[in-house]
C-alpha cells in the first residue's frame, strides 16, 4: 500500500490549472463580450511589468523549494517547512506570483471579464488549495509551522 497518497494536503486541483481555467474563461467571455477597463495605451504598460515581476518570484520559489527537497507537486509528501528567501515573506510566493502573472495577463489583454475573475480564482485557490495546506501541515509539522505561520504573512 502506498502512504503517499494519504500523506498529502488534498486539495482541489494543482493550483496554476486553478489559474488558468480562470483565465481561459474571461478570456472566451471577453471574446464574445469584449469589455476594456483600461485606456489601451497604458494596458500593455501595466500588464507586463506585472509579468515580468511575477516571473522571477515563481523561479526563486520554485528553486528554493526544490533545494529544500520538497516536491512542488501539491500531490506528494511536505518534507519539511520552508522558511528562506521568499519564504520568509510570503508562505505562498508560487500562488502569489500566479495571482500577479494573472493580473498582468488580464492587464495586457485589457479585459474586465478577466479582471472580475481574479476574485473567484483566488477563493477558490484560499478555500480549495491554502487552507488544506494549512491544516494538512499543521497537523503534519505542529508548533514549528504555527510558529512559521505566526510569524510570515499568507500572501505578502
Amino acid at each position: 500500500m502506498n502512504d503517499n497518497k494519504a500523506d498529502n494536503a488534498g486539495v482541489i486541483t494543482i493550483p496554476p490549472f486553478i489559474y488558468i481555467i480562470g483565465l481561459i474563461a474571461g478570456l472566451l467571455i471577453h471574446y464574445f463580450y469584449p469589455r476594456d477597463f483600461l485606456p489601451e495605451a497604458i494596458a500593455i504598460w501595466i500588464g507586463v511589468p506585472l509579468m515580468l515581476v511575477a516571473f522571477p518570484i515563481a523561479v526563486i520559489a520554485f528553486k528554493t523549494f526544490k533545494q529544500a527537497e520538497n516536491d512542488p507537486d501539491v500531490r506528494t509528501p511536505t518534507t519539511t517547512i520552508v522558511s528562506v528567501g521568499v519564504y520568509r515573506l510570503s508562505r505562498n510566493p508560487m500562488y502569489l506570483s500566479l495571482a500577479i502573472l494573472y493580473l498582468g495577463i488580464s492587464c495586457w489583454v485589457n479585459s474586465l471579464w478577466c479582471l472580475l475573475l481574479v476574485l473567484p480564482v483566488l477563493i477558490v485557490v484560499h478555500e480549495g488549495v491554502i487552507k488544506r495546506e494549512e491544516k494538512y501541515l499543521e497537523k503534519k509539522f505542529g508548533d514549528a509551522y504555527l510558529q512559521y505561520k505566526s510569524k510570515v504573512r499568507r500572501w505578502i
